[in-house]
């Protein structure tokens, strides 16, 4: 939510496809971060929003549980 705070709502560039590249190239980079799917389409809805490409509401599933494993717990 506080990424949500922090979005500004910026004018579509005269050159659509570099938004398009952008985000190709953010969703590469989370995927390459292992990020999970849900907070990859956060972040792309983010920043689609902010150019004023306006999403459905129920774009990001947010999944009932995530599986956790010994890193995440802090346990190395």
């Amino acid at each position: 939510q506080e990424m949500e705070n922090q979005i500004r709502r910026v004018s579509l560039t005269e050159h659509p496809g570099e938004v398009a590249n952008y985000l190709k190239e953010m969703g590469k980079r989370m995927e390459k971060e292992r990020m999970a799917p849900h907070k990859i389409a956060e972040a792309f809805k983010m920043v689609s929003e902010q150019f004023g490409i306006q999403l459905p509401d129920d774009f990001v599933k947010v999944p009932a549980y995530e599986q956790m494993n010994l890193f995440d717990m802090g346990m190395r």
